[in-house]
């Protein structure tokens, strides 16, 4: 048990390291790097990663955690990078907070579209963490609905995909579900104000 303890508050100085390496990159490589450690690092096993997920989150790390999945960055960086982000979210409620406040939650909706499949799973079981907070999950419908909306771009496609992936991948505990129906009292208050008989929505 000590050695336990021991290592993870080892694991959680060296993310104090990474995180300021992750935020002096200035290339893609280097960003990657960093981000790679970060996910092994949050990888501990359960009953030691509280320290360093808490470390990840106090070190200001989802910042740019989340700048890496809205950007151009590989999907293999995005991949990591969500695995990060899941795992913090199945932390505590304070870490969904945080990473809803860090703009995490419209990026990692439009990443259920993409072309990796590992990256869809993590996206996917992060959203399914967040959406246990009320307001994240408010701002998940939003999001999708907007870009079922947003007509003339890609972002109809990506959305429909969203739906689909949260349809086709359930967890048995609390499954994102992707479903039209009607829209009711706090997704009524999220969708855009637009005439449609019905909108997608998540359930948990």
């Amino acid at each position: 048990v000590v050695a336990q303890a021991s290592a993870a508050a080892s694991a959680a100085r060296r993310v104090k390291t990474v995180v300021g390496s992750l935020r002096a990159a200035n290339n893609a490589p280097e960003k990657e790097i960093a981000v790679v450690e970060l996910c092994q690092l949050s990888a501990q096993p359960h009953t030691q990663r509280a320290p360093v997920l808490s470390a990840i989150v106090e070190e200001g790390a989802l910042g740019p955690l989340v700048e890496l999945i809205a950007s151009n960055s590989s999907l293999k960086t995005k991949e990591h990078v969500v695995g990060v982000l899941r795992r913090v979210a199945d932390q505590a409620k304070v870490y969904r907070t945080a990473i809803a406040n860090a703009g995490g939650i419209g990026p990692l909706v439009v990443l259920l579209g993409c072309n990796n499949a590992r990256a869809r799973e993590h996206a996917e079981g992060a959203l399914v963490r967040l959406s246990i907070e009320n307001a994240n999950r408010v701002l998940i419908i939003k999001q999708l609905v907007s870009m079922l909306y947003d007509k003339g771009t890609a972002a109809q496609e990506q959305a429909a995909a969203a739906a689909a992936e949260g349809a086709a991948h359930r967890t048995p505990r609390r499954p994102l579900v992707a479903r039209r129906v009607p829209l009711q009292h706090e997704e009524a208050e999220a969708a855009p104000q637009r005439q449609h008989p019905s909108a997608v929505s998540y359930t948990h």
